[in-house]
C-alpha cells in the first residue's frame, strides 16, 4: 500500500498536536471547547470554579432610585438563593418580606416576571465593579437607579 507524503504528514500532525482539551479541567459542568472552558450559567473563570453571583452579594444603597421620576433613597440586600448557583435574592431592607428572585449571567441580572405581595415585578440590571444599575417594573410603573456597595 502506497501512502502519500501529505497523508503521512497529516497523520503525524494529528497525533503530535493532540487534543487541546486533554489537560483542561472544567468544573461545575463546564465543557472544554478548543482548550477553553465554556461555563454553565452561574459560573465563570478559567476552570468555571467561580460563582458569578459572588460579586453581587451584599448590601447595596441608592441615593437616586426612583419610580416615574420620584426619587427615594433605597437599600437592598442581595443574598444567595437556593434555586441554583445562577440565582440570587434581592431583599428590600425597608420591607424584608419583599424578596425578588433574580438570575445572574456573568455581569447581567435578569428578574423574571414574578408576583410579590400582589404586584407583578420584573426587571434587569448590570454590575460594573461596585456599581449596580437596576431597572424594575412594578405593575407597569418603571423604577430604576444606580446602587453602590
Amino acid at each position: 500500500m502506497k501512502v502519500s507524503f501529505v497523508t503521512f504528514l497529516s497523520i503525524v500532525l494529528l497525533f503530535a498536536c493532540g487534543n487541546p482539551c486533554d489537560d483542561v479541567v472544567c468544573n461545575n459542568n463546564g465543557v472544554c471547547i478548543e482548550g477553553i472552558c465554556d461555563c454553565q450559567m452561574g459560573y465563570e473563570g478559567v476552570n468555571c470554579d467561580t460563582e458569578s453571583r459572588t460579586a453581587f452579594l451584599g448590601q447595596w444603597n441608592s441615593a437616586n432610585f426612583g419610580c416615574d421620576g420620584l426619587l427615594s433613597p433605597t437599600s437592598i440586600q442581595i443574598a444567595i438563593s437556593s434555586v441554583s448557583a445562577a440565582h440570587i435574592e434581592l431583599i428590600d431592607i425597608a420591607n424584608p418580606n419583599f424578596i425578588m428572585i433574580g438570575e445572574i449571567d456573568a455581569s447581567k441580572l435578569t428578574i423574571p416576571s414574578q408576583q410579590i405581595d400582589g404586584l407583578s415585578v420584573s426587571g434587569n440590571g448590570t454590575l460594573n465593579s461596585n456599581e449596580l444599575t437596576l431597572s424594575l417594573n412594578f405593575d407597569g410603573i418603571q423604577c430604576g437607579g444606580l446602587f453602590m456597595k
